[in-house]
């Protein structure tokens, strides 16, 4: 009897000792358990909750810290890049242009970043035209990607301040926007009605032969006056009937007469300023101070002609001529040569820019 009461009292404390055991594992799980969801659910969560709070007040760095620590929970990965453009944009709504610059170029194509940066590159040249600061507004549209809005700001711009009558800024403007729209042409059309404004290279309009306005290169701005060369050879005609150098020639008769006469209005000629020669020939000196793509000459059909110059060539009887390649012949072409009626003539002149 005593026997069976020892067994049974040992099979009791072994069942006590199991129970315990099931008990102390238990216990060991559901803590470990209870962390590993804290871990992976319920921190990540209070923690995703506090970021949403934090984004809808506007505190996008903030919100945009804890949304990437939370890795791929729920839309975080998504609303990090969501955190970085609100943050841009208040920037931008700030003012804050280039930092919201930096901010929209790290998010590439999300969204309309790429828009947005325009609206800054807008927002910034804007202010420094308001400031005057107008060649530092070049330099940013220079480097801007010169989409349409930035371009068509600063051309509307440029007109305001022309309307504004300050022409200066206004072609600066304009001359910056290269190609775009008519820029062009208005700053010829200024150059026309303010002939301060000219430049070199820029294509003058003046006067008229056979029925068609005569364009004139600018080849040259000294002080307050301007050397223009026909663009291109208008007439083919001899130098002279007889060996005598310009100063005697039938050439430099007909410019300063019939054509000086006949192509340009009253009006015309008060630009023009008025010394022995109205109307010349290029000397060789001026012709070799000319750019290099204007020295070979065409007509308006575009056939390619030699052209007159007056100084003379090695030798009494001819005179200096250039090539169809652009280039200065030293002997020169007989005037009187039978066939010297061939080559071309392009007349220059010298306006008045007061």
């Amino acid at each position: 009897m005593s026997t069976l009461k020892c067994k049974l009292a040992e099979y009791n404390d072994k069942r006590k000792k199991k129970n315990v055991t099931i008990i102390v594992v238990a216990s060991v799980l559901f803590v470990v358990l209870s962390i590993v969801i804290y871990i992976k659910i319920l921190e990540p969560l209070f923690k995703y909750n506090k970021a949403e709070k934090l984004f809808e007040n506007g505190q996008y760095l903030e919100a945009c810290e804890i949304f990437e620590s939370l890795g791929d929970f729920g839309d975080s990965f998504e609303l990090v890049k969501q955190s970085h453009y609100e943050y841009a944009t208040q920037l931008m709504n700030n003012g804050l242009y280039e930092e919201a610059i930096s901010v929209f170029s790290e998010l590439g194509e999300y969204e309309d970043s790429q828009s947005r940066i325009s609206e800054c590159e807008i927002g910034i040249i804007s202010s420094l035209i308001d400031d005057e600061e107008y060649e530092q507004a070049i330099e940013w549209y220079d480097q801007s990607d010169k989409d349409e809005n930035i371009s068509r700001y600063i051309y509307d711009d440029a007109l305001e301040l022309i309307r504004e009558n300050q022409i200066d800024n206004g072609i600066m403007l304009l001359r910056s926007l290269g190609d775009y729209e008519d820029c062009s042409d208005r700053i010829v059309a200024l150059a026309l009605e303010h002939r301060e404004y000219l430049e070199e290279g820029m294509i003058y309009p003046l006067g008229e032969y056979n029925g068609e306005i005569i364009e004139w290169y600018v080849v040259s701005i000294e002080d307050d006056r301007a050397l223009l060369l026909s663009r291109y050879v208008l007439e083919q005609r001899r130098f002279d009937a007889n060996p005598g150098g310009w100063d005697t020639s039938e050439i430099r008769e007909w410019l300063n007469g019939e054509f000086y006469e006949t192509s340009f209005s009253e009006n015309e000629k008060e630009l023009i300023i008025e010394s022995s020669d109205n109307v010349f020939l290029l000397s060789t000196s001026e012709f070799l101070s000319l750019p290099n793509e204007i020295r070979s000459c065409t007509d308006r059909a575009g056939v390619q002609h030699l052209w007159w110059l007056r100084s003379p060539g090695s030798h009494s009887r001819n005179a200096g001529f250039v090539d169809l390649s652009g280039n200065v012949l030293k002997n020169g072409f007989v005037v009187n040569y039978h066939n010297s009626s061939n080559l071309g003539v392009r007349p220059a002149i010298w306006i008045s820019l007061e």
